[in-house]
């Protein structure tokens, strides 16, 4: 694999599984979530951070269903976390905390760089 030019990580399964749940499995749920929120008459108002954030909505249902449920534990633990970032976005948001927010929004940049 190393000769095709990739990258090998050696981890256990269960850490495997948590790692899969948060970069790959909750994106997947986010982007469908996303999608499952908007009217269709509101989709001529969307732009690139639409088409972004819901790509992988795309994917095939059957085969995501059998992934979240086979990694179930992980993809749960994996909503965990996002709920609490979402509850800490609420929160700044609802108190007008401009402070929180900037701060929510940088810690998160670091994340995707």
């Amino acid at each position: 694999w190393s000769s095709l030019g990739c990258l090998l990580f050696e981890v256990d399964p269960v850490e495997h599984d948590h790692r899969l749940a948060l970069t790959s499995h909750l994106p997947h749920v986010v982007a469908a979530a996303l999608a499952g929120s908007v009217p269709p008459e509101f989709l001529p108002l969307s732009a690139g951070a639409y088409r972004d954030g819901t790509r992988v909505a795309g994917a095939d249902a059957q085969l995501w269903t059998g992934i979240f449920l086979e990694n179930r534990a992980a993809v749960l633990d994996a909503l965990k976390v996002m709920q609490e970032r979402l509850e800490t976005f609420r929160h700044g948001l609802e108190a007008g905390d401009a402070r929180l927010l900037v701060d929510w929004w940088n810690s998160a940049k670091k994340g995707s760089e």
